[in-house]
């Protein structure tokens, strides 16, 4: 008994059918997003794992509406934004919600607002502006300053249809 315990195992025979491969271009694709303006400042975002987020999310709590923001950065779904042109205070229609764009989260427009951060570098002229465009960027900056402050004091506008 004690040889029969000492001795190595029997080898196992090589299998004889192969397990399946995933292929990884089609998790790519799954994570993949389309992003289509509609009308001025509305964009249409579609896409399995966005929409699937989207339908998922209990729009009644803002914890819940930040954790989407960050599925949305995760999945590439912002830069994507962003690279189409959409602004903060853009209308986002995904799947059957619609909601407006801020690239910033709940707690960096808190500290921003509060005073943290530095705010010297927004106040410079950009490359090749007027001065009348820097006012008008400061203008369009309060605005949507004003409009982040009382979405932060209210529940959030989030539609569901």
């Amino acid at each position: 008994f004690a040889q029969r315990l000492a001795a190595p195992p029997p080898a196992e025979p090589p299998p004889s059918v192969l397990e399946p491969t995933v292929a990884l271009d089609e998790v790519e694709e799954a994570a993949e997003c389309n992003v289509v303006p509609v009308q001025p400042r509305v964009w249409a975002v579609s896409g399995a794992r966005i929409e699937k987020a989207a339908a998922m999310t209990n729009w009644d709590y803002h914890e819940a509406q930040e954790r989407f923001q960050r599925i949305m950065g995760a999945l590439g779904v912002s830069a994507a934004l962003k690279r189409a042109g959409a602004e903060n205070g853009d209308t986002i229609m995904v799947g059957a919600v619609d909601f407006k764009y801020y690239e910033e989260t709940a707690m960096a427009v808190r500290a921003r607002l509060a005073g943290y951060g530095d705010r010297e570098e927004e106040e410079e002229l950009g490359e090749g502006e007027g001065y009348e465009a820097a006012r008008e960027r400061a203008r369009r900056r309060a605005a949507v300053d004003a409009e982040l402050l009382e979405l932060l004091e209210s529940d959030g506008e989030v539609e569901q249809f």
